[in-house]
């Protein structure tokens, strides 16, 4: 249709009152088709037992978690969007984002309902604990996130946006040192909380692009070691579910870099001096990079070595 309208075969007025309608019905039947997907979550026929039953145990729990922290975060963004003057149509193209977003959580989290167990003795959960409890808050918040970055021309970002990354960096501290300190480590904690870091970064590297606060070739680095970690846990995770998800020194280090130049970029924008001066942004992107890139090469070993032992591992237990 584009083409035909850049050929002059159809008028705008035409492409439009074809196009429109035509995405109406794509995007439809893409959600519509979500139903093949949710369905296994709740087949009652077939499957594991076990499995099912603990995700309708946990539909509830992770429900009225997840849709309370919905609610908070529009109405935080409905506030900002009041007091800024930002329009009504791009703070509910906003609220649809967010709501599928936050579906989306939901729909994980049941299709890892298994992962909702204590490390210390393998029991079930029956509730959301303090600690995924802030984990939840700190995934929950990310579309907020990003609908404030877009509009950081248009609002205060110190008296808006800091405060709540500072209330996400803090959910990222706390959520582990409670879980250890009231022995409450989870499957399901760890992997929650390396699902908002990655999750979190890739966010914020798109926006940070989008806004120009990073350089292209710091934005392509980040965004491949993100795609490296993400095929090689999801990858693992199906070969051998969770007991290979691990973490290594180096790849934490990098995410607490990433986050720390993020952070460094907000201070250049609000020209806060020291540490917000161009010169030494700059320094601490190169040393970022140095940082990313080696995470990303050790990554690289560590799930191609990981991988052949998962299909070793299968292969040996065919034979037997």
């Amino acid at each position: 249709l584009a083409i035909g309208h850049q050929l002059g075969m159809l008028s705008f007025s035409t492409l439009r009152s074809v196009a429109v309608p035509l995405l109406y019905v794509m995007v439809a039947v893409s959600l519509a088709s979500m139903y093949w997907y949710l369905r296994p979550l709740f087949e009652p026929e077939g499957g594991d037992a076990q499995a099912r039953e603990m995700r309708k145990r946990l539909f509830g729990p992770v429900f009225f978690t997840v849709l309370p922290l919905f609610v908070l975060f529009c109405l935080y963004s409905y506030l900002v969007a009041a007091r800024y003057d930002i329009g009504a149509r791009r703070y509910l193209l906003y609220v649809l984002l967010n709501g599928g977003f936050h579906g989306l959580i939901i729909l994980g989290s049941l299709i890892v309902a298994k992962e909702f167990r204590l490390e210390k003795n393998g029991q079930p959960l029956k509730r959301i604990n303090l600690p995924l409890f802030l984990s939840f808050c700190r995934i929950c918040a990310v579309p907020t996130l990003v609908f404030l970055f877009l509009h950081i021309e248009e609002i205060d970002a110190a008296l808006v946006l800091v405060p709540l990354l500072a209330f996400i960096f803090l959910t990222d501290l706390l959520d582990g040192l409670l879980a250890r300190g009231l022995k409450l480590t989870t499957r399901i904690g760890r992997i929650l909380d390396a699902t908002g870091d990655y999750v979190l970064i890739f966010s914020i590297s798109l926006v940070y692009r989008i806004i120009d606060f990073i350089p292209t070739w710091l934005f392509a680095l980040i965004i491949v070691r993100l795609a490296v970690q993400a095929a090689g846990i999801i990858i693992l995770y199906l070969l051998r579910g969770y007991s290979y998800l691990k973490l290594s020194f180096l790849g934490k280090a990098s995410v607490f870099s990433v986050f720390t130049i993020y952070g460094i970029e907000l201070l250049e924008y609000l020209q806060v001096p020291g540490l917000g001066h161009p010169t030494v942004v700059t320094i601490l992107e190169l040393v970022t990079a140095g940082i990313v890139g080696a995470s990303l090469l050790e990554k690289v070993l560590y799930l191609v070595r990981s991988y052949n032992e998962a299909l070793s591992g299968q292969t040996g237990e065919r034979g037997q």
